[in-house]
């Protein structure tokens, strides 16, 4: 059981950490599309 929760909590911080680099990532993507013309 205790195994069982151990592996949970992984996967909940891993699947948190995706949704924190999904959301940081698309602000960024289109910061990249937009200034890189300018250099």
């Amino acid at each position: 059981m205790n195994f069982f929760l151990t592996i949970w909590n992984t996967f909940e911080k891993e699947q948190e950490n995706r949704l924190l680099l999904f959301l940081h990532w698309r602000p960024m993507k289109k910061a990249i599309v937009t200034y890189l013309p300018l250099f």
